[in-house]
């Protein structure tokens, strides 16, 4: 369970390093 919670947080939070990044090359 706790395996599964941490994929999903990292999951989570490369998905909005990569949308943040995404945002700032975009501007």
């Amino acid at each position: 369970m706790e395996l599964e919670a941490a994929k999903m947080i990292g999951a989570g939070l490369a998905a909005i390093a990569l949308a943040g990044a995404g945002v700032g090359i975009g501007i």
